[in-house]
């Protein structure tokens, strides 16, 4: 129920009186206002509060509700600001310094401590064996993880000719025009054909990778606009957080190469990693085996791929991969080397999971591009390997959805042969 209208001054004498009638004893208090800035308000007399509510006039004291706060100046504000921002400054600095003297990932190229990633690494490694061959090989294998279980000697067995593995974890079709050129800078005329895996996720390649900067013998055979490029971003990722970790790994592998056995390339002499990895011929000493099976380990990898590879930002093939693939068929015609460019395949099961993506139209996208390659050039022959069912292979000797075992390697090099795709007889 609404109270009654009281004029002020009855309102003013009943605040004053106590519930039994008798004025009150006491009154607490008012606090105090504060207001350095304003001056004292003022409020002309008569002038009524809340006009058209009934509210009758008051005097010139300010209203008991108001409350004062003290306006905090604008340079004392930035104060703060400025410290957190030289705070994270600082913080990055440091970040950097340590990074950039370490080079976990070899984008500078010090070469005080090791590198770490597989990509510097792996490429220094495949470059010192090619340095130790006594003559060159007939057929030189390029691509990435997927090719390191593809034996030379399966090649040899087929047609007598000698082989190099130069596929590696990691490895992108830069880093394959790199080897390549590399075989041609070591003997000219005599540069091997080329067996050129390639994966349709390497189209989304967007540059050459900063950590291969740290081989020399590599980065000199790629444009100075792309090394410009690649060392940028390089120098960008010194600022990472995440490659502390790298760092402190990297001392810790140097602090153990000081010790490491005569059979391991001394770090003081070369830094090219440890060749005890691989055989001669650039295979792994001991072949990729399965630690878990083929279903736990397609589905989770497909989940990302269609997350993180065939969504909706790989519209087109990159331009950098595909350049470079133009310029190796190019610098292989130019020495009279062949190059067959292959597909690399998918499991049935992941192709299947990744209907509704990207995927097809890529896959599509790079067919054609492949095909269009080898129509320009007369020493470029191109396969589609994409099925398995298209070189005879088994859908259950798949480590998951992309790599294969031994036995579907062989399958792939027996078409191959069976095609007259991998030479004759000779070197």
């Amino acid at each position: 129920t609404p109270m009654p209208h009281r004029p002020p001054h009855e309102r003013a004498s009943l605040a004053e009186r106590s519930p039994g009638g008798t004025p009150r004893a006491s009154a607490r208090p008012r606090p105090p206002r504060h207001d350095l800035h304003a001056e004292e308000p003022r409020v002309e007399p008569g002038r009524e509060r809340g006009a058209g509510k009934g509210a009758g006039p008051v005097d010139e004291a300010a209203p008991d509700d108001m409350v004062m706060v003290e306006a905090i100046p604008a340079d004392k504000a930035w104060i703060g600001i400025r410290w957190a921002l030289w705070t994270v400054a600082i913080m990055v600095a440091a970040v950097m310094l340590v990074n950039a003297v370490v080079d976990p990932r070899g984008v500078i190229g010090w070469r005080i401590f090791p590198d770490v990633t597989a990509s510097g690494r792996l490429v220094r490694e495949k470059v010192w064996l090619l340095d130790q061959l006594d003559e060159p090989p007939a057929t030189l294998l390029l691509g990435s993880s997927r090719g390191r279980n593809f034996d030379p000697e399966h090649i040899t067995e087929l047609t007598g000719r000698s082989a190099f593995n130069g596929s590696f974890s990691a490895g992108r079709i830069t880093h394959g025009y790199g080897l390549a050129a590399y075989t041609q800078e070591l003997w000219g005329e005599q540069m091997p054909d080329l067996l050129w895996l390639v994966d349709i996720e390497s189209f989304t390649e967007g540059m050459v990778n900063p950590e291969v900067m740290s081989v020399p013998e590599v980065r000199r055979q790629y444009s100075r606009v792309d090394i410009v490029r690649s060392r940028t971003a390089g120098i960008a990722q010194l600022a990472d957080f995440r490659m502390l970790p790298e760092s402190r790994f990297a001392v810790a592998r140097w602090r153990w190469g000081r010790n490491q056995p005569d059979d391991v390339i001394p770090w003081w002499q070369t830094q090219r990693g440890t060749p005890k990895n691989f055989r001669g011929d650039g295979f792994i000493r001991r072949p990729e085996r399965a630690s878990r099976s083929l279903a736990s380990n397609l589905e989770p990898q497909m989940n990302r791929f269609a997350s993180a590879t065939y969504n909706d930002g790989f519209r087109r093939l990159s331009f950098t991969p595909r350049r470079y693939i133009r310029l190796g068929a190019e610098l292989a015609g130019a020495n009279g080397a062949r190059v067959i460019l292959v597909m690399t395949p998918m499991h049935p099961a992941g192709q299947e999971r990744l209907q509704g993506t990207t995927y097809p139209g890529r896959r599509r996208d790079a067919w054609e591009f492949l095909q269009a390659v080898a129509a320009d050039h007369d020493h470029v022959e191109a396969v589609d390997f994409s099925d398995v069912e298209s070189f005879n292979g088994d859908p259950d000797e798949f480590f998951d959805g992309v790599h294969l075992k031994v036995p579907n390697t062989r399958a792939m090099l027996t078409e191959l042969h069976r095609r007259g795709l991998l030479g004759g007889e000779g070197r």
